[in-house]
């Protein structure tokens, strides 16, 4: 799903992405974080709050994309890449046992920044990026793979977007979650380096330097996506 700015921050979604480091970018990502935690201890915000309830149920949205009908047990098991510091996903479905993956390449500075705020993540952070992702699990270790606003960071899309195919259970769901154009709207700034649009109705993946259809992605796998316009509160 795509979501188009109004006033605010927007989002778009698709399949899902991961990261890649750079010392700019690691640098304001990290200190965006630093700055959220500090003001959640300082009562300045709750932004957090949900994201550390280990009651939060799992999203609806997440729950009509997983196959329970190809499930073997009541085990779901999900891949987060990009996760941030802590997973947005909620942990609880009632009658499953929710098992989540969540993978970032500053797993290492995430779990500093946590402690600093005397906060224990729900969900262990494994340390790495999603061009390398079938070096960390084995081809069809998933129920469902999510990736949330990270996807425009990764050194290599067609790359990423092949390892979470390859990761996920046969006829299972990918599922990208992107702010459209975010690298044009932050003048690729940090690690927003990739665009997401639109273009006679195929996803493309764009920078200046190259341009992609998403099609190309991934191969013969059948995929959908869905525009959405609403204003997100900076």
């Amino acid at each position: 799903m795509f979501v188009e700015r109004t006033n605010g921050k927007s989002q778009d979604n698709i399949l899902s992405g991961s990261v890649s480091i750079s010392e700019s970018g690691a640098k304001e990502e990290l200190d965006f974080w630093r700055h959220v935690f500090s003001s959640y201890r300082e009562g300045k915000n709750d932004y957090i709050k949900d994201f550390i309830d280990p009651n939060r149920p799992l999203q609806e949205e997440v729950k009509r994309m997983i196959r329970t009908d190809l499930l073997r047990d009541k085990r779901i098991r999900i891949l987060d890449v990009g996760c941030g510091p802590l997973t947005t996903l909620g942990k609880v479905w009632g009658g499953y046992e929710v098992e989540i993956v969540a993978v970032d390449p500053l797993a290492k500075p995430y779990r500093q920044i946590l402690a600093e705020a005397g906060i224990q993540p729900l969900v262990p952070m494994v340390e790495g990026v999603g061009e390398n992702l079938l070096a960390l699990f084995p081809e069809g270790s998933f129920d469902y793979v999510h990736c949330e606003n990270a996807l425009d960071h990764c050194y290599d899309p067609a790359s990423v977007i092949s390892n979470m195919l390859n990761v996920a259970k046969p006829n299972t769901v990918v599922h990208i979650r992107v702010f459209r154009n975010e690298a044009e709207y932050s003048r690729y700034s940090g690690f927003h380096q990739w665009n997401f649009g639109v273009y006679c109705d195929r996803v493309v993946v764009w920078n200046h330097k190259e341009i992609h259809f998403l099609d190309e992605f991934v191969g013969l796998r059948p995929y959908e996506f869905t525009l959405r316009t609403e204003t997100i509160r900076d």
